[in-house]
C-alpha cells in the first residue's frame, strides 16, 4: 500500500511568507509526472486483473518504491511547514487542500 497526496492547485498560489516556507511547498508539491501515473495505474489495474508478467511486477514495486520515498519527503516537508506556521499537521493540510489517499 502507498499514500498518494493529491496536491490542490491552490498550493501553488499561497504566498508564503518567507523563503524557507516556499522551499517547502515546493517539496511537499514534488510528486510522479503524469506519465509515470497513468504507467502506475495501468500496473494496479493489470495486478487487480491478475494480469500482471514478472517484468510489470517489478515495475510496479519499483514505483510503489518511489511514491514511497516521495510521500516520506512530502510528509517531513509538512511537518516542518507546520512547525514554522507553529500549527497542527492535520490543518496545515486542510488549509492546502491536501487528502491523503491509499492505494491497495
Amino acid at each position: 500500500m502507498t499514500l498518494e497526496i493529491n496536491i490542490s492547485p491552490e498550493l501553488g498560489k499561497a504566498t508564503p511568507a518567507n523563503p524557507k516556507e516556499s522551499e517547502l511547498l515546493q517539496q511537499i508539491k514534488i510528486s510522479l509526472d503524469q506519465i509515470d501515473w497513468q504507467r502506475y495505474q495501468q500496473l494496479i489495474e493489470k495486478r487487480h486483473a491478475e494480469t500482471l508478467t514478472p517484468l510489470e511486477q517489478n515495475e510496479l514495486i519499483d514505483f510503489s518504491d518511489r511514491l514511497e520515498a516521495i510521500n516520506i519527503d512530502q510528509i517531513d516537508n509538512l511537518v516542518k511547514l507546520a512547525q514554522i506556521q507553529n500549527t497542527t499537521v492535520s490543518h496545515l493540510m486542510s488549509q492546502l487542500g491536501l487528502k491523503p489517499v491509499t492505494h491497495a
